[in-house]
């Protein structure tokens, strides 16, 4: 059986197939699990294909986590699709897939059918991105004035990406310690004005392969503008893939653990 969410809103998507991958594993604790990212490799379906095929030998239920199904390589299209459509009515293996694009390609929209489960999750913008917002806010206990709400989209706008950017910002608020609602003033002395351009899309360089020093002049950069070390991590954190995502989950690991500061973790990041 397989569980498709597809779209260009990765917050809302990754947090729906979070849910989707927690309540599966709780459900089968003994199931095996694999994952891949195609866009990382796009030879990785042949893993997928393997491990869907496979014998288990301690639980006949299977989990397959799979990103970006389509950025399959060219030669192993068919069989990957022939495969995909053969797990649709497989009981045993749960397969749940994370897809950016608009909606799939003529070769994917079996994933459309109604033989699949699929939850579309297109981009917010204005007052339905308004609406997610203070429904975000209100499920983390956090109410603003209405001058305090007027800076906070104005902030947002700078941001390059409003919707992840408005939900840590709104959970730094939650974590505040601020009783009530909150003013301007109050809202202003945790999110802090920045002129700078776009975080979102320095993070994705600090994330491209690439020459060390240009990504210590992004980070350095990046900084100066006053940008938060432990904001940009989990900025980072959030678009991570493959083995950056392993390495970033290792570094959270010893920022929490004491053994090393944010700003450490990101410079020791960047030049692996």
């Amino acid at each position: 059986m397989i569980t498709y969410c597809y779209g260009p809103d990765s917050y809302q998507r990754i947090r729906k197939v979070n849910e989707f991958l927690d309540a599966v594993k709780s459900k089968y604790t003994g199931a095996d699990f694999f994952a891949v990212d195609l866009s990382e490799n796009p030879e990785a379906w042949r893993a997928a294909r393997d491990f869907a095929r496979q014998q288990s030998m301690f639980s006949r239920e299977k989990v397959l986590f799979i990103r970006e199904s389509g950025e399959v390589d060219e030669k192993g299209e068919k069989e990957w699709v022939k495969l995909l459509k053969s797990l649709t009515e497989v009981a045993h293996t749960h397969v749940i897939i994370s897809d950016s694009w608009e909606k799939p390609r003529k070769a994917f929209s079996f994933l459309l059918d109604q033989s699949v489960a699929s939850y579309q999750f297109e981009q917010l913008t204005g007052p339905a991105l308004h609406t997610f917002l203070k429904a975000e806010a209100k499920e983390r206990g956090v109410t603003l004035e209405e001058g305090a709400w007027s800076y906070f989209l104005k902030f947002l706008g700078t941001s390059g990406d409003e919707l992840w950017s408005g939900a840590q910002e709104l959970e730094k608020l939650a974590l505040s310690g601020f009783k009530g609602t909150i003013t301007e003033t109050q809202l202003r002395e945790v999110v802090k004005w920045t002129a700078h351009s776009d975080a979102f899309a320095a993070a994705h360089k600090l994330l491209a392969k690439g020459d060390a020093k240009k990504k210590i002049m992004v980070l350095e950069w990046l900084l100066a503008q006053g940008e938060e070390p432990a904001k940009l991590f989990n900025l980072l954190a959030y678009v991570a893939r493959g083995e950056d995502a392993v390495r970033l989950a290792d570094l959270d690991i010893a920022v929490k653990s004491g053994a090393a500061e944010y700003e450490e973790a990101l410079l020791s990041f960047v030049l692996a």
